[in-house]
């Protein structure tokens, strides 16, 4: 096999000034195109010409992920403070289904509430 013109992660961090961590996470999402080199501990080959088209398009910027007010959405406490109840109540109502949100990966994923159903609930409080 001809190893010329592939980087390892190690080399691809280095060539875009981050971590190693966010090259993996740019390969999971499919951000950067990688071939898997061995089954266990995820071993990677970057192409050098994918690694210029991943320039090109952006860098680092690529990644970036939208901020929540971009997307509509709100943190608890942000809620919790908008409305004036507390981020217990603001929870309970999430669990009980009265208040729309969407939950994290795992167990303990942050609540994140649609702006939509924030301004839904300050209607119903002012009628």
């Amino acid at each position: 096999m001809d190893n010329s013109g592939l980087l390892t992660v190690k080399e691809v961090a280095e060539r875009l000034n981050i971590s190693r961590y966010q090259v993996y996470r740019r390969i999971t999402r499919g951000d950067l195109p990688a071939k898997q080199t061995r089954e266990g501990n995820m071993h990677y080959v970057i192409t050098e010409q994918a690694v210029q088209d991943y320039i090109a398009a952006g860098g680092a910027d690529v990644l970036t992920s939208p901020r929540l007010e971009d997307l509509g959405m709100m943190r608890v406490s942000e809620v919790a403070l908008a409305t004036g109840f507390s981020v217990e109540v603001i929870r309970r109502m999430c669990k009980e289904g009265r208040l729309a949100c969407t939950r994290g990966n795992g167990p303990k994923g942050h609540m994140r509430i649609p702006r939509s159903a924030v301004q839904k609930l300050l209607a119903g409080l002012s009628d």
